[in-house]
């Protein structure tokens, strides 16, 4: 039984590997924030994993409010510029930002946060999107 748990984990590995790879290679980051750093669904829920980063969803709250990520605080996109200081605490701090597909608004959120001093700040490529396609678990209340 424990020979088949663990080839069942390494076959799960192996397809999130897998899984990563071809996307991240059909995956083009925004042009318009070449600045911005990016993190494989996978790297994000590595980062998420360890407790200590803030995980912010910048689609509308009626797409936050169908499915999230756990942790996920809401900040639409249009209202950041007047909920960034909240976040003050997180400056040195890792910060995971997601849209729904990691193109446009995750991006513009991640550069908008990483010129108000929140170095550590990195979108999700592929957004939730990605996150589904990589097989994570997303929050559908």
């Amino acid at each position: 039984m424990k020979t088949m748990r663990v080839n069942n984990q390494f076959l799960l590995l192996i397809g999130a590997s897998l899984l990563t790879v071809i996307w991240a290679v059909n995956y083009t980051p925004s042009p318009e924030f070449p600045g911005v750093r990016h993190l494989t669904p996978v790297e994000a829920m590595a980062l998420i994993e360890t407790g200590r980063a803030l995980i912010l969803d910048v689609r509308e709250k009626d797409a936050f409010d169908k499915e999230y990520l756990a942790g996920a605080i809401s900040v639409p996109i249009g209202e950041l510029d007047n909920r960034i200081d909240e976040f003050e605490s997180y400056k040195a701090e890792d910060v995971v930002i997601y849209c729904n597909d990691g193109s446009t608004r995750g991006p513009r959120a991640t550069d908008k946060m990483n010129k108000a001093g929140y170095a550590n700040a990195k979108n999700i490529d592929g957004g939730i999107e990605g996150w589904r396609t990589a097989k994570l678990v997303t929050v559908k209340p």
